[in-house]
């Protein structure tokens, strides 16, 4: 399983790493899910993309994933910045941007995990 799945009170930490593919993404979402249905709140998250080595998925699962996400309730608006160091990580985390449409959701594409906590720190900023 090429990801790890933390909280920190505050967010969910997800770090991806070696080669992703489409079973992994169906595994993070039901992670996720789980994680979703415990929560007294949901949390913003913070998907970490810098150790992946190959990303063996395709646009279907991706448009799965989103799929799952949407129908998926949550308990008030998050925020989920994904952490892209590759070209290949940015175009992916682009895709899963504009495919995106889930209302409390709201997805930004970053360059650190430093960029992504000061994001997180200015609550009243939505995109």
């Amino acid at each position: 399983m090429p990801f790890e799945f933390s909280e920190s009170g505050e967010f969910y930490h997800i770090r991806l790493f070696g080669q992703l593919t489409n079973a992994d993404l169906l595994r993070l979402m039901a992670t996720v899910r789980e994680a979703e249905e415990i929560a007294v709140k949901s949390l913003d998250r913070i998907l970490d993309t810098g150790d992946v080595e190959k990303f063996d998925i395709d646009f279907s699962h991706v448009v799965a994933f989103t799929g799952q996400r949407r129908i998926m309730p949550l308990k008030n608006p998050i925020k989920t910045a994904i952490v892209v160091h590759r070209e290949v990580a940015l175009g992916i985390a682009r895709m899963f941007q504009s495919l995106n449409d889930h209302p409390l959701i709201t997805i930004r594409v970053v360059n650190s995990l430093l960029e992504a906590g000061a994001w997180f720190a200015a609550r009243d900023e939505k995109a």
